[in-house]
């Protein structure tokens, strides 16, 4: 009988890791990037009027302006075009920006656009 319950408790200990695995991320989600905008001539943060967009393959997706930064892709992985537009500025387009989630949420990927006046 002792043999048994040492046997099961084995068991219960051993499972341990499979279950933690598969266990919900704790926490809020993490932003995969973070975009910082700029007149290239002022170094003014800009935000008004900003557009920054993300694209992979089908999937299109807009950055949200949070405290004079864009922040969007919360816990996504994958290689992404940039796009940064506002009238009056040219386009800026950034090929192969990679966001890694190595674990349950992303790592963030920081880039600093200056868009230059037209």
């Amino acid at each position: 009988m002792k043999y048994l319950a040492l046997f099961s408790l084995f068991l219960l200990l051993s499972c341990g890791d499979d279950v933690d695995d598969q266990a919900p991320c704790d926490g809020p989600e993490v932003a995969g990037l973070k975009v910082i905008v700029t007149d290239a001539i002022t170094s003014n943060v800009l935000t008004d009027g900003v557009s920054v967009q993300v694209q992979e393959g089908a999937f299109t997706g807009n950055l949200t302006a949070v405290d004079g930064y864009f922040l969007g892709l919360y816990d996504q992985q994958g290689s992404y075009t940039l796009t940064v537009s506002k009238a009056g500025y040219q386009t800026y387009t950034e090929d192969n920006v990679a966001v890694f989630k190595p674990g349950c949420h992303s790592l963030t990927t920081n880039r600093a656009v200056a868009l230059q006046p037209e």
